[in-house]
């Protein structure tokens, strides 16, 4: 080949590589933006992992739901600064059941992360109910009359499939705890107070949501505690509305993991009320 052909053949090879360098070197960038990151979030904050619930599928990855109608609960504590000793401990060394910050109101982000991943639109009702009571100079157990107009205030706005007062139970580990698949859960109690002349319609939503959770995960729901003893609240405002429902989330000795992944159940417990025409 002549030296000249031989070196332009050479010149259009050089020149059709630095166009593919230089291409690289623009659209790399802009591609790898679209590349899902792979940064762990912190782990209270990680949507939990379906794989981790045996049966409760919990991925963000809500296709399957599509068809589902979506419901609408609103929930509050009446009890915040209820907590978990694993939890109290983790975050400040302490093994306490009563915490200003780290208590089951804290975890009120996280419940409407899971509740919203199974298309239930969740209201989170944040009062500040010791504040409150400290305030006004009030008991401990005027913590339901605190609360109380927060609550009308709301379900004045807001039509709600299902309202859900939160509490920590300060049953010990051996009762609040169930393991199936060698997957331990919280479980819960739901409680219904007798003292107001409708307390059968706050009956039969808890009895719903107590068949649904156990459809999930067998045992995980304790039954329907029915509170009319003397020394008993037993009306718990559920006699505001036939379709509030007090749930005892777990027990002083529950950990994190166990109870998001029951707070999960509850989020697909609900769902599949709603899918079932029971809200």
């Amino acid at each position: 080949m002549p030296y000249r052909s031989h070196m332009g053949v050479l010149y259009v090879q050089w020149v059709k590589y630095s166009i593919f360098f230089i291409c690289f070197l623009v659209f790399f960038p802009i591609m790898a933006a679209y590349i899902p990151s792979t940064k762990s979030l912190p782990e209270s904050e990680q949507p939990i992992e379906s794989s981790k619930l045996a049966f409760a599928s919990t991925d963000s990855n809500t296709s399957h739901l599509g068809l589902l109608p979506s419901s609408k609960v609103l929930v509050y504590f009446a009890h915040p600064e209820e907590a978990y000793k694993p939890i109290t401990e983790k975050l400040t060394g302490q093994m306490l059941v009563s915490h200003q910050q780290q208590n089951i109101q804290s975890l009120s982000s996280l419940i409407k992360q899971q509740f919203e991943l199974q298309l239930v639109q969740t209201d989170i009702l944040n009062v500040n109910v010791a504040a409150e009571i400290n305030a006004r100079n009030l008991k401990y157990k005027d913590s339901y009359a605190v609360i109380r107009p927060f609550i009308q205030q709301a379900i004045k706005e807001e039509k709600y499939d299902l309202i859900i007062d939160i509490h920590r139970d300060a049953a010990k580990k051996s009762v609040t705890t169930t393991t199936v698949d060698n997957i331990p859960f919280a479980k819960v109690a739901l409680v219904v107070g007798s003292k107001h002349p409708n307390y059968e319609g706050n009956l039969m939503y808890a009895q719903k949501l107590h068949e649904q959770l156990n459809a999930i995960v067998p045992s995980i729901s304790r039954g329907i505690l029915k509170k009319g003893e003397a020394g008993a609240n037993g009306i718990y405002n559920q006699d505001l509305a036939r379709n509030i429902v007090l749930i005892e989330l777990g027990g002083v000795d529950n950990t994190e993991d166990e109870i998001m992944r029951t707070i999960a159940v509850i989020a697909r417990a609900i769902a599949n009320m709603k899918q079932n025409e029971q809200l």
